[in-house]
């Protein structure tokens, strides 16, 4: 049994469906926001709103808050705000998700305001421990939830492959390469000589993702079949798939060839 799915290039999570769904990949990591806003005539904010603020970098004022939901709040109070002390302010038509907001023809750089929200996200955490070819992460602390990250080279096609006893989360080395060729390797040679790196638990439903969705991608995952393809917000193609396997204890270990790079998992 083979899914195939595409990549845009960061790390693959791999792990049993309770702990992928716990992942937060390109939303922040739990440890904060940060809403940062400059405007002409800023003083003359709502006191109430003024209050949530203290001075930042420059001219700009700022708050920290818990998580990112927190975040949006404010700044769309703030947006709310500054728009009614600049009637007619937008964002670059060109650019509808820039920071900065403008008076009339973007070109003449009359900016009035600007809000930015920056936050770490969960990715950047595990971008920082992921040292070789795969880490063991814990996902939720709480939860005791862990997951592996299979680092790839750049984004392309990959595949989950179960087999008897074993299975095969791989990446296309190149963009020429033959999806079937690949396949049949990975299911007449198994594991063979990979060196194990650790082991892992999984449940009845192996999941393999690109780590850089947004966490409502995973927490919502449709597992209702024997196996499929994980899907990300507006993607038409799955960026993930999924598949059931025996629960238990496997082994895990990376193998890179000309054709492809594959994370095994085995009994």
């Amino acid at each position: 049994m083979n899914v195939a799915f595409a990549t845009e290039g960061a790390p693959l999570i791999v792990g049993d469906r309770g702990s992928v769904a716990r992942w937060r990949g390109s939303d922040d990591d739990g440890s904060g926001v940060v809403v940062e806003v400059w405007a002409r005539g800023i003083e003359k904010l709502p006191a109430k709103l003024k209050a949530k603020l203290k001075k930042g970098r420059g001219q700009r004022l700022e708050a920290k808050l818990p998580n990112a939901e927190a975040g949006a709040q404010l700044e769309a109070e703030l947006l709310a705000a500054l728009l009614k002390l600049h009637p007619g302010a937008a964002r670059p038509p060109p650019y509808p998700d820039y920071a900065t907001w403008y008076l009339g023809d973007y070109t003449k750089n009359d900016r009035v305001f600007g809000i930015d929200r920056t936050f770490t996200t969960a990715l950047s955490g595990v971008l920082k421990k992921l040292k070789g070819d795969v880490a063991s992460v814990v996902v939720d602390k709480k939860a005791k939830a862990s997951a592996l990250f299979f680092a790839i080279e750049g984004g392309g096609q990959s595949v989950l492959v179960v087999r008897s006893g074993a299975v095969a989360v791989a990446k296309l080395a190149s963009a020429d390469g033959k999806m079937a060729d690949v396949v049949a390797a990975l299911e007449n040679n198994g594991p063979g000589k990979t060196k194990p790196a650790g082991k892992i638990a999984l449940g009845e439903i192996l999941v393999a993702a690109d780590a850089g969705l947004p966490a409502r991608c995973y927490a919502g995952l449709d597992v209702a079949g024997t196996h499929g393809g994980v899907r990300g917000v507006g993607q038409e193609a799955p960026a993930g798939a999924y598949a059931k396997v025996v629960p238990g204890r496997y082994n895990h270990g990376v193998a890179r060839t000309n054709s492809y790079d594959v994370l095994w998992l085995w009994a």
